[in-house]
């Protein structure tokens, strides 16, 4: 018999639009906790459990809780949530939002059970709904002294992750540039295949992890096939190791002993470093890769190998952001200690751990570090001289125990600045990464022994350097990728979006508006309206002609499907009905809006109240309707005056 009190979900229901200030749509989960038991405690058992499987940051979240109330147990199932979703590749975007009349939630006549509301943020709603019945199984079931999960809640956790990750935007940018977004107060608007738009209307900028809408298609090609990438960039006269498409084992050792060793075998059309084999220095080393390599792609390419250190210059729009050099996993001797003590400090590195969520990973003593160590004439109990760098690791991965290190412009010689930005230039990429070999940084590419090997169309830009995403967001989605936003509430709502629509004294030919009488753009109709104001919404914002947003809302439907929009700059407010007793609760809703301005005609009914929720420079008042619409078509023809 588990020792945690019971917890029911009485309903769930999935929230497209915006509630409780989330910038993201959530999950509304109603939950019924007994109030037999104390909560306190639970947390840190908790944390044991699912240690494992959530990120250390959600983690600490929950153990933060101190239990004890519901409020507390409801939080700590929000950061379970929301760490699951995380691990599986969802971003969540916002804390869950606890909905109860105190911090023992609302009780239940004539029963000790309690009551709570709760919203779960959640890119995808839908995983949060899985996460939430997995996890209070869990806790229904989990024993007194239970510290990891049994065989079977395990298995069921691999196959909710399974099940997951089909739902998540897959890519380590995707997540990040979602996230980047969120810390700038971009909106993001998901598409399908894995597109995200930043922005709205004519601000709105679709990414496809680093590829852009700038993006020409014939360059993602080029540089999605190595072969063709090196014969374009060879044609330019910039260099690239000599080397060709071998279809077999027998041509690859032909091609080895004519080019010369030692030589690298590669996929032609894969990226990240995989199936890479470098410094291959026998027929039967490049045997033994081809058939490696041929495990993940039918095509694949040998080329010489040189000798030297790989560099990374990623570009935006011509301008080189950041420059490292990727080095692989090794030791550098300080003429003391051994390689194996070398190695042993080295792990020590907090960022290095084999924990999945560990940035860099710890380096190994394998077959191939053992190998390297006997090339260099060296084993595990030598001492390498003072600064001397000894690789136990042939390709420069991160995932492998390699590092990143960055170095600064001064770091380099300038030529290698001009000739990366001369190879993106050449493949018409707005945002590239181009990754190189030399064995002299400081000395120009033409003085050494330097090549190109890749250069990559849709960088990965994650582990080390996760400020690139917001570099890259802030140079493309200018002022926060917002356009004026109005919604209109009241009985007069269609009337007054309809006299702002027909105005003929402004240029609003780019406003999107959606009341009953339909979906516009400017005074073209493009739909019917006054349906799904969710939908209605995103028709508009999506479209990369609208440079405005007029909406009309009730406050019943903002109460069951929230906002249409996570940010609005006015919300209007019409003639509204004598009955109106339980609209200031409604109006709660629209508090989370914190940067909005209310907007009123003088001795409105709500006027009073609404000082209540707002700051005093929120609540503006007219004298007149008219001048209330005037000074609208105004907010709303800003963008086409700029």
């Amino acid at each position: 018999m588990s020792n945690f009190p019971l917890i029911a979900c009485d309903s769930v229901e999935v929230i497209a639009g915006y509630m409780h200030g989330l910038t993201q749509p959530s999950l509304s989960a109603r939950l019924r906790i007994s109030n037999s038991q104390k909560f306190a405690g639970i947390n840190r058992q908790l944390v044991q459990l699912l240690g494992p499987y959530v990120p250390p940051e959600h983690l600490s979240e929950i153990d933060d809780g101190q239990g004890g109330d519901c409020n507390a147990l409801a939080g700590m199932i929000g950061d379970a949530v929301g760490g699951l979703q995380e691990s599986a590749g969802i971003p969540v975007l916002n804390s869950t939002k606890i909905i109860s009349g105190s911090q023992n939630g609302e009780k239940v006549a004539g029963s000790t059970e309690l009551i709570i509301t709760m919203f779960f943020p959640s890119l995808i709603p839908l995983a949060a709904k899985l996460v939430l019945e997995w996890l209070l199984s869990v806790l229904n079931n989990m024993g007194p002294e239970q510290r990891e999960l049994s065989t079977k809640q395990g298995k069921k956790l691999d196959q909710l992750f399974q099940r997951l990750k089909t739902l998540a935007p897959g890519g380590s940018n995707n997540i990040r540039f979602i996230r980047a977004a969120d810390t700038l107060g971009i909106p993001v608007v998901a598409l399908p295949g894995g597109v995200f738009q930043y922005g709205w209307g004519i601000r709105g900028r679709w990414f496809n992890s680093s590829i852009t809408d700038e993006t020409p298609f014939i360059a993602v090609k080029y540089a999605k096939s190595k072969l063709l990438t090196a014969s374009v960039l060879a044609s330019a006269g910039i260099p690239v190791p000599e080397g060709k498409r071998v279809k077999n084992m027998t041509e690859a050792a032909s091609l080895a002993g004519r080019i010369g060793f030692p030589v690298v075998v590669k996929p032609a059309d894969l990226d990240q470093g995989k199936g890479v084999y470098a410094d291959l220095r026998t027929e039967n080393e490049v045997y033994a890769a081809f058939k490696q390599a041929g495990k993940l792609s039918t095509n694949i390419m040998l080329e010489r190998h040189h000798k030297g250190h790989a560099f990374r210059i990623t570009l935006f729009r011509g301008e080189s952001v950041v420059i490292v050099k990727r080095q692989p996993a090794g030791v550098t001797g300080n003429g003391v200690a051994t390689v194996e003590q070398l190695i042993e400090k080295t792990n020590t590195d907090p960022r290095r751990s084999s924990s999945r969520f560990s940035i860099m990973k710890p380096i190994a003593v394998d077959e191939e570090a053992r190998l390297l160590l006997q090339q260099e004439g060296l084993r595990l109990d030598s001492v390498p001289q003072e600064g001397r760098f000894v690789a136990l690791k042939k390709a420069a991965n991160v995932s492998t125990g390699g590092d990143v290190i960055i170095l600064e412009k001064d770091d380099i010689h300038p030529s290698y600045l001009s000739l990366v930005k001369r190879a993106a230039a050449l493949l018409r990429l707005d945002i590239a990464a181009v990754d190189f070999i030399t064995d002299d940084i400081e000395k120009s590419w033409q003085e050494s022994d330097a090549v190109i090997i890749e250069v990559n169309a849709q960088p990965q830009m994650g582990t080390i350097l996760t400020h690139l995403h917001g570099q890259l967001l802030s140079s493309y989605v200018p002022k926060k990728g917002r356009i004026p936003s109005m919604l209109v509430l009241g009985a007069d709502r269609e009337d007054v979006i309809r006299r702002i629509r027909e105005n003929s004294g402004h240029d609003l030919s780019g406003l999107g508006s959606v009341s009953t009488d339909g979906i516009f753009i400017g005074r073209e109709r493009i739909g019917d309206g006054g349906k799904d104001s969710i939908s209605e919404a995103r028709m508009l914002i999506i479209n990369p002609s609208v440079s405005g947003l007029l909406l009309a809302g009730e406050l019943e439907a903002i109460e069951s499907d929230g906002l249409a929009l996570p940010f609005i700059k006015k919300i209007v407010f019409g003639s509204w009905p004598d009955e109106w007793e339980k609209t200031p609760k409604q109006m709660e809703l629209l508090s989370s809006q914190h940067d909005c301005e209310i907007w009123f005609v003088r001795n409105h009914p709500l006027q009073s109240y609404s000082r209540q929720l707002f700051a005093r420079d929120k609540v503006r008042v007219f004298e007149s309707l008219d001048s209330m619409i005037e000074a609208s078509i105004q907010v709303l023809s800003e963008e086409n005056n700029d």
